[in-house]
């Protein structure tokens, strides 16, 4: 009765400890993934304003949308650039949609049909 109470002891003690260290590497996994994805992001966002600084906003329209539909999550910092982005392509689009530009229309078509989430 002494050995097999040991023994459960042991199995509950190796699963325990098995356990705790599957969740300690799934954490350091998803830890480490995270800086990754925020950092393509935080890329991407440059790029799209890049893009409106250069007057493309179309395809500035194009990649603010991508953006949103494929990040899972945004950072605080990266929610604020993402709106001020979108913003400023928002309010140069309509401006050179109303000087009769047709890339500016169809941005500003994007941008509409995009919409806040």
């Amino acid at each position: 009765m002494i050995k097999s109470g040991s023994a459960l002891a042991l199995g509950v003690f190796l699963l325990t400890g098995c356990h705790k260290n599957l969740e300690g590497e799934r954490t350091e996994t998803s830890s480490s993934a995270t800086p990754i994805s925020s950092a393509a992001t935080s890329g991407e966002l440059k790029a799209a304003a890049n893009l409106v600084q250069a007057g493309a906003l179309d395809e500035a329209a194009a990649r603010l949308i991508k953006i949103r539909a494929s990040a899972s999550s945004f950072t605080p910092h990266e929610a604020a650039q993402f709106r001020e982005t979108m913003a400023t392509a928002y309010s140069r689009a309509l401006e050179a949609a109303q000087k009769g530009d047709p890339k500016a229309q169809a941005a500003v078509q994007l941008l509409r049909v995009a919409g806040p989430k």
